[in-house]
């Protein structure tokens, strides 16, 4: 093995920040160039307040789409390669024996000492412990946990939470159209009293991706155990609270969810030293996770093409119509582009009506 730099760096906390300055910086642009028939302060003003909660809906969908590889990046920092003798070092990052000097240096650094051992997984030219990596884990890594590891999530559900409280009619926060707009792509798809089952979801994938990258100098079996400890707790919060407003999609996740059991079960197979030897049982896993995985696709396919189905029955009984022609397609696609940039069209089918609400949703969906 040789040294390897890998752009932890640049790729996490660089490129999310990055992106975000960006996204702002081209929402501000936007503003100043439609205010420019006003004043530029008051017209710069009413942009900003009309655009804002687009703004927050962009920058909302880029951080979603940027947290897990960032957390992956992050979590990384703390990954260490481990390395049993000073001989196996002197291959993997030969700069620390090349001389006398560099050897008593290794050795004063005591990496033990801290419960790290050997060289940073990301680049094999840091030693776990020296001052490089531990300027990097207490500079970057622990900042990182707290600001967006765990707190993107956590400030998300204290977002979501205000939101979800009764305003002075009885009417529920999250069913405000300005909310919705804004954070509707977080919660649309759960029932309103589990709002907060994204926050869940990705918590729980931060907490499988740091449990493997902290647990990789580990056997490949304490990793899958692992691995399947957290996808059983998950699928477990998923069959007691059913979180979403469709019971399709209920059904559809737990069928993911025991598909993926499967797999890791297998790998675990595979890792099991009394199983080792034997030449077919390689072929016989893979055929299993072949035909779950496939078995699984295959009642997502059939499902969005049952539902695309009842949806093209529903807009045929509601226009009193016997054939569904292509306009119709291009008006219904054309509502749902209006309907995500606002939702202000009429005639836009909510929770209660259309056939959603024929998929038996579970009861109480509207109740925040």
């Amino acid at each position: 093995m040789r040294c390897v730099l890998s752009p932890t760096l640049s790729s996490s906390q660089c490129s999310a920040v990055c992106a975000l300055l960006f996204l702002g910086i081209l929402w501000l642009s936007f503003a100043c160039l439609t205010s420019r028939r006003q004043p530029f302060r008051h017209g710069l003003q009413a942009q900003v307040k009309r655009l804002g909660p687009y703004m927050v809906l962009s920058a909302l969908t880029m951080t979603y789409f940027l947290y897990t590889p960032t957390s992956r990046e992050i979590i990384t920092l703390f990954s260490c390669q481990p390395v049993d003798t000073i001989e196996a070092l002197q291959r993997i990052a030969p700069q620390y024996t090349s001389t006398p000097d560099a050897l008593d240096a290794l050795l004063d650094l005591t990496p033990v000492t801290w419960g790290w051992q050997g060289v940073w997984t990301s680049d094999t030219c840091v030693l776990c412990g020296s001052p490089a990596h531990l300027g990097m884990a207490v500079g970057l890594g622990i900042p990182g946990l707290i600001v967006w590891v765990f707190g993107l999530p956590i400030a998300l559900w204290f977002v979501l939470r205000r939101h979800s409280k009764h305003d002075a009619k009885g009417q529920c926060g999250l069913v405000d159209p300005m909310v919705e707009l804004k954070y509707g792509i977080m919660y649309d798809k759960y029932r309103y009293k589990r709002y907060y089952w994204e926050c869940v979801v990705l918590l729980q994938n931060c907490a499988l991706t740091m449990l493997l990258v902290l647990l990789q100098s580990q056997p490949a079996v304490l990793q899958i155990l692992v691995a399947l400890a957290v996808i059983i707790i998950g699928l477990i919060l998923q069959i007691t609270y059913k979180p979403y407003v469709v019971a399709m999609l209920d059904t559809l996740r737990k069928l993911s969810a025991y598909a993926l059991m499967v797999t890791v079960f297998c790998m675990a197979l595979v890792n099991v030293p009394e199983f080792e030897e034997r030449q077919a049982l390689p072929l016989v896993v893979l055929v299993v996770i072949a035909t779950s995985n496939i078995a699984v696709l295959a009642v997502h396919l059939w499902a969005m093409l049952h539902e695309l189905r009842r949806w093209i029955l529903y807009e045929m009984n509601a226009s009193g119509r016997k054939r569904f022609t292509w306009g119709d397609l291009q008006h219904a696609l054309h509502n749902v582009m209006h309907t995500m940039c606002g939702g202000r069209l009429q005639g836009v089918v909510r929770r209660s009506a259309g056939p959603v609400a024929s998929l038996g949703t579970p009861s109480g969906q509207q109740a925040c």
